[in-house]
């Protein structure tokens, strides 16, 4: 969804628009995309490896169609200046970044649908049985998960300043590869909030590190690709020796 975010943004689709009101569309489709992929995984039992990647699919194309696969064209500027801002000489966007990790770890670790969450993940026949309401856990944590990638799709909006039709398409496997460095086990209700987030965070200083020593991009995408295929061989040793 993050592309058609920055679609909505950069195509001048809504010409004139403040930057308050692509804020709450972005928000408003986050919200509606994430509804839609947990009623459908949660309410139709389907396999949500398979819907949300089906999604995404689907309104990548739609971008693409909409665009004729033409670059959208400029954001507001305000986008990139407060991407570019700094609080207490800390970058915004990282310290956005940290406040909302703590709020999924306080959600997630201090409230009754935390719990619900985790008791889902680690067998949800099991939950269903003990009382949770198992689909509508389901259902609000993939809507959860949508809001949360509409503000990840306004932070690339920002870090980039134009449009694009290929923005977030990596995003999807180096989210799964910075959950498996973070220690998380799928299936079993093993791992946290704050693992994922030091393994997304040893993937942003990676590529910092590369761009200084002036590595190009096909070597960026090889010890990416190395990197996710030592987190698949970690989590399978993982899953067998638990």
């Amino acid at each position: 969804q993050i592309v058609l975010i920055n679609y909505f943004i950069s195509s001048g689709t809504f010409p004139g628009a403040s930057m308050p009101f692509f804020v709450v569309l972005a928000l408003a489709t986050g919200l509606v995309i994430g509804l839609f992929n947990g009623f459908m995984i949660g309410n139709r039992r389907v396999s949500a490896v398979i819907v949300t990647l089906a999604v995404s699919i689907i309104l990548v194309g739609l971008v693409q169609f909409l665009s004729s696969g033409n670059p959208p064209g400029d954001v507001p500027k305000l986008f990139n200046d407060l991407y570019n801002t700094k609080f207490l000489s800390v970058p915004t966007p990282v310290l956005f970044w940290v406040l909302l990790t703590a709020s999924v770890w306080l959600l997630l670790s201090r409230t009754i649908f935390g719990r619900y969450v985790a008791s889902v993940g680690e067998n949800a026949e099991a939950a269903h049985f003990s009382g949770v309401p198992v689909q509508r856990t389901v259902i609000l944590a993939h809507t959860l998960a949508g809001l949360i990638a509409a503000i990840a799709a306004l932070v690339q909006t920002g870090s980039i300043a134009v449009g694009s039709v290929r923005i977030g398409l990596d995003l999807p496997i180096l989210a799964v590869a910075a959950t498996i460095l973070g220690g998380v086990v799928f299936g079993r209700g093993d791992g946290g909030v704050w693992g994922p987030f030091f393994g997304a965070l040893c993937f942003a200083l990676l590529f910092v590190v590369m761009t200084v020593l002036g590595i190009d991009e096909p070597g960026k995408l090889i010890a990416q690709g190395v990197i996710i295929l030592g987190a698949a061989i970690f989590y399978g040793v993982r899953v067998r020796n638990p």
